[in-house]
Formats: C-alpha cells, sequence, structure tokens
C-alpha cells in the first residue's frame, strides 16, 4: 500500500529520536578533507540508513566549542547514542555525555575499562609503514610527522614506526 512510517513523529510520540551523534575532534583535526573521517562517516552513515536511523553531527575549533554543540544535540535533537571520532583523556565532552547518562562509543583507546569503543593496532600500523618504507625505498633517514603527539594513537604509531626503523622509544 506504499505506507512509510513517519519518523519524527515517532520521535515526538517516544521522545526518542532515532539518529546517532557523530563528534569529531575538536580543533584541526576535524577537517572534512581528512578521508579517515570521511570514511567513518560514510560507513556510519551506511549502517545508519539500514536501520532508519539519521547522523548527526558535532564538530567545532576548541573544546569548549565542541561541549555546547553536543549540549544541543542532546537537549533539542534528543540523541542519547554518539560516536566520538577520537578518544583523549580528561574529555569535557565524555563528561558531558557521562552527566547526561548518554551512550557512547569511542573510536580509539578507551579511557577506562568501563568505556565501549572500536579501535586498530596503531603500534602495528606504525611498525608496517617503517618496513614498507625500508623494504620498497630502502630509506635510510626518516622523518616521523605527527599532528598532535599527546593522542594515543598519534603515540602508539610513533612507537610502532620506531621499532621498524629499530630507534630506541
Amino acid at each position: 500500500m506504499g505506507y512509510k512510517p513517519n519518523y519524527n513523529a515517532k520521535t515526538l510520540t517516544t521522545g526518542v529520536s532515532n539518529a546517532v551523534g557523530v563528534i569529531f575532534p575538536p580543533g584541526e583535526m576535524s577537517m572534512s578533507a581528512n578521508p579517515f573521517f570521511v570514511d567513518l562517516l560514510m560507513g556510519i552513515n551506511k549502517e545508519l540508513q539500514s536501520r532508519h536511523a539519521m547522523l548527526s553531527v558535532a564538530i567545532a575549533n576548541s573544546s569548549q566549542a565542541l561541549v555546547q554543540n553536543v549540549e544541543t544535540l542532546i537537549s533539542q535533537g534528543l540523541i542519547h547514542n554518539f560516536i566520538l571520532l577520537y578518544s583523549v583523556s580528561n574529555d569535557p565532552v565524555i563528561e558531558l555525555l557521562k552527566k547526561q547518562g548518554m551512550t557512547y562509543v569511542l573510536v580509539g583507546d578507551p579511557n577506562e575499562d568501563s568505556e565501549n569503543y572500536v579501535n586498530n593496532d596503531n603500534r602495528l600500523a606504525g611498525q608496517r609503514v617503517g618496513e614498507y618504507l625500508i623494504d620498497v625505498f630502502r630509506v635510510t633517514h626518516t622523518l616521523f610527522v605527527e599532528q598532535l603527539p599527546e593522542l594515543k594513537f598519534e603515540q602508539q604509531r610513533r612507537l610502532g614506526f620506531q621499532k621498524a626503523m629499530k630507534l630506541p622509544t
């Protein structure tokens, strides 16, 4: 008969939306030109579409502005589930999500045993890149460039790269 449910009406009735908030890291790392984030968003969006859910994005240049953005998503959008595309210790966004009783998943290393997360082996990735440079290009002098050295994944990639280059860690 062509019936399609009205998800906005359902949101009004239940008080819970069918949307997931995706939170980018604050600052320059959030640049949309980063192919890692674009690929992640495409994968998340594809999965949400199959569940008739929507994607809402929180993005800002500072932690303070990002917290305000997420507060807006919580209060106006009735979003209760979030995916953080980063992981840092003492994150004010995570503190807000906890305080508000929101469910969240980190992309990266967890800060606590109780946190839900997805991750890859960044140390092994850094090591494989170093090995590739040595094996394929026979490099002897390298430079490891990182955007924010305090991020855990950057530290792990550096350690793997140093291992491949047989540098002290």
